[in-house]
């Protein structure tokens, strides 16, 4: 009876999506209302599950088609699934008023659909290789989403994406190959079993790396961020809400799988993790401070906050059974991101759908004498600084203290961990968020527009409104109810392993001081720097500075020019191999033997070419006794013949052997990395 829910839950949206793709040609309003309503019908199977296996224990169904495939569901994976169900609905019909001047609507909501169905099958795998089908499908398939625009921007930000999905998922591939050769199964019950009988815990690093490339590139991680500031700016709102908000969660959960089931309490994978995550807390706060467009600042955003998220799966690595804590506020604080990114990508919708602008200093003003308006963005910009009593406040509050609860397990176990450095850290990273947060507030609803005027006109239509207004009101009730919000979370800890079962005062003065600290440093950070340095008068008024350089970023400075060498070197060294024959050939010739050059004959063509030729010659011939002998013609057209014949067969030899090279070197690399597993890693 599982099976069956869950398949229909997962194929409900592809069968929508043949629909509404189908239904395009003719009537794209037919094709939308469609698309809304497979989201709608996924909502609905949502909460049925929730029902349905309220219990929070771990269901397997399956093997299922041929032991091919295999799910799980739970109460975590459950109430994600439900979060993503609705936003994907939130986003169709905020789309409604987004895409009434955009093309290619049919093509949008196939895919739409299509990736819904993956991200879906990710959270709801019972073993890897699901999870890996399901993560390539949700990844290729957006990648429509990226490129929707066809301009060329888009083209280059898809060609990023793409580059980064490809390779993240390669090296997924091989992580899961080298964790079923030491572990001899995939299923994620069984991995923890499987860890404690294998001879082959040697082989778990070189997975792990593996893993952490593939699911690490998808959750935005440093240093393989650098697709998600370029693929939200140039996505539609509605699909950057969904990126931001919801897919990057995706590769979250896969790191979250590979904590709790393979690297729990491991040292090396969980200050790994907390080291990248510090890193992508920074860099993403850093430079959402100095972008100047406002899709982009979002985006940055994402990345600082997805490095919060990532501290907090280092601490549950880290910390064991003891990570109730740190547990329940990494998914408060993943609930917390999701609804907040699809509140306030979507309000970048509204500045978009009426200006069809993104520059800071051209969207000045748009928000003023639009209290709703600013209502909106003002709820989603205080739950993502942590502000009390937004929901933000409760999940950053329980990872700023699971950061010191650790600090004294460390300390207690003889573990070196610079604790206050950590914590200054965390406060300055959520000092950044509410810099930049600031500064977009700043910019759409109290400086003055371009025209130092704006016109009076709706926004939003009632649609657009309700899709913003229902997370908003959210992120303040879950605030509101931080004990029950707890409560939440803590029903999701069968997930990881872990009990919590202490009461939490999220309002008392030492958990408040955190906050206040944090919106300390973002004041001083938006008075000094932001209004003094970025903001400067020009000779047409004051404008935001773009004064980050452009030479300044990781994929420019180092990931093309890496790219271009390597495929240079390993160019040459494929030129060297193939020609090497040919090289031992002359070298032989030219020092051990003298040949002379052969006369060129017609044999040197095929039995066609010396017939069509010693004919044409023949003719000729007769030609030039009897009718031409005055001026005879040259005949050699046998020759001719032969001679173009041979130039097409040693084209197409060459042509076949490059192609069969290619073959070969790809054999060769599949057979190395078996002899490689199969003998030299036990």
């Amino acid at each position: 009876m599982e099976i069956f829910w869950i398949l229909l839950f997962l194929l409900s949206p592809v069968v929508f999506g043949f629909f509404a793709w189908g239904c395009g040609k003719k009537n794209p309003a037919v094709s939308q209302m469609v698309a809304i309503g497979g989201t709608a019908v996924s909502a609905v199977l949502s909460v049925v599950l929730l029902f349905l296996f309220r219990d929070g224990t771990e269901i397997v169904a399956g093997p299922f088609l041929g032991d091919a495939f295999s799910f799980s569901f739970g109460r975590f994976r459950g109430i994600y699934c439900a979060v993503i169900s609705f936003g994907w609905l939130l986003a169709g019909l905020f789309s409604v008023q987004y895409f009434q001047k955009h093309g290619n609507k049919s093509r949008f909501w196939f895919f739409y659909l299509l990736t819904l169905t993956g991200t879906l099958g990710v959270f709801f795998a019972g073993d890897l290789v699901t999870l890996f089908v399901f993560f390539e499908l949700m990844s290729f398939s957006s990648f429509v989403w990226v490129i929707h625009d066809e301009n060329t921007s888009a083209f280059r930000a898809s060609r990023t994406y793409m580059t980064v999905t490809v390779i993240s998922g390669m090296c997924l591939l091989m992580g899961l190959f080298l964790l079923y050769h030491a572990l001899g199964t995939l299923s994620v019950s069984a991995l923890p079993a499987a860890l404690l009988v294998s001879s082959r815990q040697h082989l778990l690093f070189p997975a792990g790396i593996f893993l952490l490339i593939g699911f690490g590139a998808k959750a935005g991680a440093f240093p393989l961020h650098i697709w998600l500031p370029k693929a939200h700016s140039v996505s539609p709102a509605p699909a950057s809400a969904l990126l931001s908000g919801l897919l990057t969660k995706a590769g979250i959960f896969g790191l979250f799988l590979m904590t709790v089931s393979l690297f729990r309490g491991d040292f090396y994978w969980g200050y790994t993790l907390m080291i990248l995550g510090y890193i992508t807390m920074l860099l993403g706060g850093v430079r959402g401070i100095f972008s100047c467009q406002l899709k982009e600042t979002l985006a940055w955003s994402s990345v600082s906050q997805l490095g919060f998220i990532l501290i907090g799966c280092s601490l549950v690595g880290l910390m064991g059974e003891h990570g109730g804590m740190a547990a329940s506020g990494t998914v408060l604080y993943m609930l917390n991101h999701s609804t907040v990114k699809i509140v306030l990508f979507l309000c970048a919708g509204v500045v978009v759908a009426n200006l069809n602008k993104l520059d800071l200093n051209e969207i000045k003003g748009i928000g003023r004498g639009h209290p709703f308006f600013m209502l909106l963005f003002l709820f989603g910009a205080c739950s993502l600084c942590g502000i009390p009593p937004f929901a933000g406040y409760t999940g950053k509050t329980l990872l700023h203290e699971s950061i010191l609860e650790y600090g004294e397990l460390a300390a207690s176990q003889g573990v070196f961990f610079p604790t206050k450095a950590a914590e200054i850290l965390f406060l300055i990273g959520g000092g950044c968020t509410v810099a930049y947060m600031a500064k977009l507030f700043a910019v759409l609803f109290l400086d003055l527009p371009p025209e130092k005027q704006i016109e009076k006109r709706r926004l939003m239509t009632p649609l657009s409104f309700s899709s913003i207004a229902l997370p908003a009101a959210a992120l303040l009730i879950f605030g509101l109810f931080s004990s029950q919000t707890l409560g939440l979370a803590v029903s999701c800890l069968p997930f990881f392993s872990v009990d919590f079962h202490e009461n939490v005062n999220f309002f008392s003065l030492e958990n408040l001081s955190g906050a206040m600290i944090s919106a300390a440093i973002g004041a001083l950070v938006y008075f000094l720097v932001i209004r003094n340095i970025l903001y400067r008068k020009t000779e047409t008024g004051k404008k935001y500075l773009a004064l980050w350089p452009e030479w300044l970023d990781l994929e420019t400075v180092f990931y093309w020019p890496v790219g271009r060498s390597l495929g240079f070197l390993l160019t040459a060294v494929c030129r060297i191999v193939y020609s090497l024959p040919d090289w031992i050939v002359l070298f032989f010739s030219k020092v051990f033997f003298s040949p002379s050059k052969p006369k060129e004959t017609a044999e040197s063509g095929d039995s066609l070419a010396h017939l069509v030729g010693s004919v044409a010659d023949g003719v000729l011939s007769f030609s030039d006794r009897h009718i031409r002998h005055q001026n005879p013609r040259k005949r050699d057209l046998e020759l001719r013949l032969a001679r173009v014949h041979s130039a097409f067969s040693n084209t197409t030899r060459r042509i076949i052997l490059n192609f069969s090279f290619a073959l070969l070197m790809a054999c060769i690399g599949i057979c190395l990395t078996l002899i490689y597993i199969l003998f030299f890693s036990r």
